[in-house]
């Protein structure tokens, strides 16, 4: 969510218009030319996925079983029943460009990301990832 919202943030600079930022990021999730694409996002989930499940005394079989079919469904899977606010408050949490408000987390270190990039890019991934899951 970090590299979206800088590319939002480059193809938007001090923009303060709410919903071009919106638009901007849900074009941007899953795009192959920017750095969400739709294999980092299906890796990512399953990779949560995966390590919620895993067992330890056969990782084999574990990547067996959910690439065999536990994939189909990664989406609802990774959101676990969380709603569309909790999700964006989750997203928020890497958009705003702070770990817990006390540190400038690593890859926005160089960027002061406004509260509107912030709160469009972490709605735009809440909204994404809910229409993701209305498709499985």
């Amino acid at each position: 969510m970090q590299t979206l919202t800088l590319d939002v943030i480059r193809l938007t600079p001090n923009s303060i218009d709410g919903d071009l930022i919106y638009n901007t990021a849900l074009i941007l999730l899953g795009d192959e030319d920017y750095s969400f694409s739709t294999p980092d996002i299906n890796s990512d989930t399953d990779a949560v996925n995966i390590k919620n499940i895993i067992d330890y005394n056969d990782v084999k079989a574990t990547f067996e079983n959910y690439y065999s079919n536990g994939y189909l469904s990664r989406i609802t899977t990774f959101l676990n029943g969380k709603t569309n606010y909790q999700i964006y408050q989750i997203a928020l949490d890497y958009t705003d460009g702070w770990y817990g408000g006390i540190a400038k987390l690593p890859l926005m270190e160089e960027v002061d990301v406004s509260s509107l990039h912030a709160i469009s890019c972490a709605q735009a991934y809440a909204d994404y990832f809910e229409y993701l899951k209305s498709n499985e």
